[in-house]
């Protein structure tokens, strides 16, 4: 997976081939391999190639086909920071030859200047650890306008072995659902079949990845790209089974916690706005609501002006497409500071403001929405809407 192409966002899986001995031989998400032609009579017409299998629209984002590299051959990603390169290499490309996959984002439409990256990539690459400082320096070599690194890696248990599940990620603006303008690069040494490691990736994004917003602005370049090199030694997983499901709850507890690390560090931003739905009619209006409230303008510059206006809030609610009653719901604003009940049966319940300005002080801002329709739930993460925002943006090029 590279840049995201026109008709989609970018996502990766990779894992070893099967009978593949070298745990560094990763596979890379790209285009589908060339079918390999079969010999022709000198008369013959050959073979043409198969049309490539259709790519299944999941939640806004495409999943591509995966490509397995032989042995011997060292897949490894690109990322720069310059350039959108609007982009991905297929098949034919060097990329396919060198198991090399680019990751951009920045400027976008800008042509790229290649000398840089020459010169450049060698370098880094001759910096690259296997060691928690290496994670460290890769996730701060990528930041933009991000103000701070974003890694996080947990441990768990598979049949008995201590598995680790790692990521890095940047981006700060330009990011809606679908999935933003952000890269995320997972590492894991669980041992997980193809299937079930793209299988896991395309269940955990669009409850998390597809569920931020720092500005409703969709990029044209995501990448999230998950590689597993099965060291840990587990027995590998080829079933949806306990482990599987293990490995997932461990995936979407990494995500969770990049995608606030995204949202909290939004251009400008002062504030992480988590908005949480419980007891939605079903999951699609649940994950609507929580992006509704997260995404919207009025009750993000609330936030920032630390003004408990639930109005707004049942606003976005009330505009959120879907078939739903609002007639039940109840809102509450939490914080480190404490909780306000702002909002009863859609409509005003009696709350201090100076306790709603003390709980809006804090940098991380829970919005707790009850639809009392259903048991469905849903989360989405943004952040509040600055002065800063509009001078960052407002010269970005300058």
């Amino acid at each position: 997976g590279g840049s995201k192409p026109a008709s989609g966002d970018t996502i990766s899986s990779s894992a070893p081939a099967e009978g593949v001995d070298d745990p560094t031989a990763d596979s890379f998400t790209a285009e589908s391999a060339p079918a390999e032609k079969v010999p022709a009579e000198p008369e013959a017409t050959p073979e043409p190639t198969p049309e490539p299998t259709p790519v299944p629209e999941y939640e806004g984002l495409s999943v591509q086909p995966t490509t397995y590299y032989n042995e011997g051959e060292q897949p490894t990603y690109t990322v720069t920071d310059g350039n959108n390169l609007n982009m991905r290499g297929g098949p034919g490309t060097d990329y396919d030859k060198i198991g090399q996959v680019p990751a951009s984002t920045g400027v976008i439409g800008q042509p790229m200047v290649i000398d840089p990256f020459a010169r450049g990539i060698p370098a880094a690459a001759e910096k690259l650890a296997a060691t928690a400082q290496g994670s460290t320096d890769a996730a701060t070599a990528i930041m933009t306008t991000d103000t701070h690194k974003k890694e996080y890696a947990i441990q768990f248990e598979l049949g008995g072995k201590v598995c680790t599940v790692g990521a890095i990620g940047k981006g700060s603006g330009m990011i809606a659902p679908n999935m933003a303008t952000m890269l995320a690069f997972y590492t894991t040494d669980a041992a997980v079949s193809p299937a079930l490691l793209e299988k896991a990736l395309k269940t955990v994004v669009p409850g998390t990845y597809n569920q931020m917003s720092v500005d409703l602005d969709t990029s044209t370049n995501d990448t999230l790209i998950i590689m597993a090199s099965g060291l840990a030694g587990n027995p590998e997983i080829c079933e949806e089974n306990a482990d599987y499901a293990a490995f997932v709850a461990a995936l979407t507890a990494i995500a969770e916690h990049m995608c606030a690390e995204h949202a909290g560090d939004g251009e400008g931003a002062t504030h992480l706005i988590t908005c949480e739905v419980t007891h939605a009619p079903d999951l699609k209006t649940a994950r609507a609501v929580s992006r509704s409230v997260v995404c919207s303008n009025l009750f993000k510059a609330a936030v920032f002006g630390r003004d408990a206006n639930w109005g707004r809030i049942l606003c976005a609610i009330g505009y959120t497409p879907g078939d739903f009653s609002i007639d039940k719901v109840s809102v509450r604003i939490a914080s480190k500071a404490g909780e306000v009940f702002v909002c009863e049966n859609a409509a005003y319940h009696p709350f201090s403001e100076d306790e709603a300005y003390a709980v809006l002080g804090e940098h991380d801002i829970l919005v707790k929405v009850d639809m009392g329709t259903g048991e469905a739930s849903g989360k989405a993460w943004g952040c509040d809407l600055t002065y800063d925002y509009v001078k960052i943006n407002g010269d970005y090029r300058t």
